[in-house]
């Protein structure tokens, strides 16, 4: 199929709805690689610090919001993969 013909076709409600799944899963977890790798030097001063029983307070927003996009996009990645497994048994059983 040539680009031509790629970009004329008109695209079914389902398929952009798989390629927005896929579109924030992979920004979530650049996102999250980003910010892990961000605030990853944060999150080991603040273990140090509550091991030492010290009162000296850590910011560590970076690294949680970093864990939690990276588990948000694994969740999308699951969501779109079951999606899309589900629009290709459809396209099977029209086929059958």
């Amino acid at each position: 199929m040539t680009a031509r013909k790629l970009f004329n076709a008109q695209l079914s409600r389902d398929k952009i709805i798989f390629i927005i799944l896929l579109t924030f899963a992979v920004i979530c977890l650049i996102a999250g690689i980003v910010l892990v790798a961000l605030g990853s030097a944060d999150y080991l001063k603040f273990v140090e610090l509550h091991l030492e029983k010290s009162s000296k307070q850590i910011q560590i927003s970076k690294f949680i919001y970093g864990i939690f996009l990276l588990i948000w996009g694994v969740l999308l990645l699951v969501l779109s993969a079951l999606f899309g497994n589900s629009q290709f048994n459809k396209k099977l059983n029209k086929n059958e």
